[in-house]
């Protein structure tokens, strides 16, 4: 399992065993909310598990993508 989560980590520099594990929680969720989209009934239900999964993902999305983009952005203007 460690090798798996050190190549992983490569892809999300900075990110910890907890924020991995929310973004994957965050994923099912998303995934099991789209076909009750369809069900008129659960409709509602679904949509709350669509916000679940995006409050569950924003540390993830705040901490690790954004820091890493704007250290990326900034060696582009390196470059230049």
């Amino acid at each position: 399992m460690k090798p798996v989560f050190e190549e992983f980590k490569k892809y999300h520099v900075g990110a910890t065993r907890v924020h991995l594990g929310f973004m994957f929680a965050a994923r099912i969720l998303m995934l099991l909310s789209v076909p009750l989209l369809f069900i008129r009934v659960y409709r509602p239900f679904a949509i709350g598990l669509i916000l679940g999964s995006l409050l569950l993902n924003s540390p993830i999305i705040r901490q690790v993508y954004y820091v890493n983009f704007k250290k990326r952005k900034k060696k582009r203007r390196k470059r230049e």
